[in-house]
């Protein structure tokens, strides 16, 4: 019982299958929405929760999922910049947050790989309810 144990990493509408400790190979999947810039990748685990990382030219925007349904959880930066980033997934959906709700992007890159290490949503960041 206990659940699979790997992570499923859906890249831009493709899945993955990728072990707990298997950092290098997430490493190698996230690097495909860093270079060239603009993409989606989400990890999801057995307990169904998942997180979100959009990027774009230089910043990133992380979204946590509890569950399948779940309004989430987002950064809550010290940005007080109110600038609109727009994100486009590789299917074409556009989406627009506050700049104070993302990253840098490898800053963001770097949270989303801590999230796999650790298995925990990290706490270095401030997460608000959506």
């Amino acid at each position: 019982m206990g659940g699979f144990p790997h992570w499923e990493v859906e890249l831009n509408h493709q899945t993955y299958r990728l072990g707990r400790e298997n950092v290098d190979g997430l490493r190698r999947l996230v690097n495909q929405v860093m270079y060239p810039n603009r993409g989606h990748i989400m990890l999801t685990r057995y307990e169904e929760d998942s997180l979100h990382l959009y990027t774009n030219e230089t910043r990133g925007w992380l979204m946590y999922l509890r569950e399948p349904g779940d309004s989430g959880l987002y950064l809550g930066t010290t940005c007080a910049d109110d600038v609109i980033e727009e994100f486009t997934c590789e299917c074409g959906i556009s989406l627009e947050f506050p700049r104070s709700q993302t990253l840098p992007a490898e800053a963001a890159a770097a949270l989303f790989e801590e999230f796999v290490r650790s298995g925990r949503l990290p706490t270095s960041v401030g997460w608000e309810p959506g």
